[in-house]
């Protein structure tokens, strides 16, 4: 019997020397399709995460505005203008990656916009957008509909 067992051994020490070709090609499958799937939401996370410097800045854009409207009875013309009088201060960075415009109608603000540009690591031409009339949020970085 320790003949048999001694072998067995022996046989069971020779085959665990390493992975077979299938073993390492199903570890690659398993890594291959856990990646097709993570990706594309790592992707998204991203770009919510560089939407959100976008989306803070539009806030204190409406917020701005709005008392700019109860000091001066209207609404300022430009981000420029907010910036100038003194209503808002947007940061270097922000506004190296972003740039900021709204859309009123007579004395109510209508939409905020902000649009990447050529430093933003997303590329240029990305644009968020506030609608004031409705509160909802769209383009880069917001979820599909």
């Amino acid at each position: 019997m320790s003949r048999f067992r001694s072998g067995v051994l022996a046989h069971c020490a020779r085959a665990q020397k390493g992975f077979t070709f299938i073993e390492l090609m199903v570890v690659l499958i398993i890594l291959a399709i856990l990646a097709s799937v993570g990706a594309p939401i790592y992707m998204e996370q991203v770009k919510s995460a560089r939407a959100a410097d976008a989306q803070t800045t539009i806030g204190a854009l409406k917020t701005a505005a709005g008392m700019y409207r109860q000091k001066f009875g209207k609404l300022p013309r430009d981000v420029q203008e907010l910036e100038q009088k003194g209503f808002i201060e947007i940061d270097q960075a922000t506004q190296r990656n972003w740039k900021f415009e709204f859309t009123k109608n007579r004395d109510k603000l209508q939409l905020v916009r902000a649009i990447s540009t050529e430093n933003m690591p997303g590329g240029a031409g990305n644009t968020v957008e506030y609608n004031a009339e409705t509160g909802k949020w769209s383009g880069y970085g917001q979820p599909e509909e």
